[in-house]
């Protein structure tokens, strides 16, 4: 690399960024969902809006991300209007349960790159 400063070579730059994303994360005080937590904070992730998803237990709680405390929502009916993605990570049933049609296809290009290291 010539540039004078280093970064992460998955790293998100400024260039990188056409539109920042409204993201939901279901499961996301548990291990899985922390994880994707870092790693949207580590690739600096476009994050317009976070709706961090848990369980009854974890209402009241807070997830921190870029800079923001966002709060734990439950799954309820039209919990993921408005969202462009959603991440699952709350294991088989809820995501048999929650995730099939709730989407629409929408003109936004994704790509999610997520190497292992």
């Amino acid at each position: 690399m010539n540039n004078s400063t280093t970064t992460h070579p998955h790293s998100l730059t400024k260039k990188h960024i056409t539109q920042r994303l409204k993201v939901g994360v279901v499961g996301a005080t548990g291990i899985v969902g922390q994880t994707f937590m870092s790693l949207l904070e580590e690739r600096r992730f476009p994050v317009l809006e976070l709706r961090p998803f848990a369980s009854e237990n974890s209402l009241g709680r807070t997830i921190h991300l870029q800079e923001k405390d966002w709060p734990v929502q439950v799954l309820k009916a039209g919990c993921f209007e408005g969202l462009d993605l959603v991440f699952f990570s709350s294991g088989d049933e809820i995501s048999r349960e929650w995730a099939p049609g709730q989407w629409k296809p929408v003109p936004l290009p994704l790509i999610i790159l997520l190497p292992f290291e």
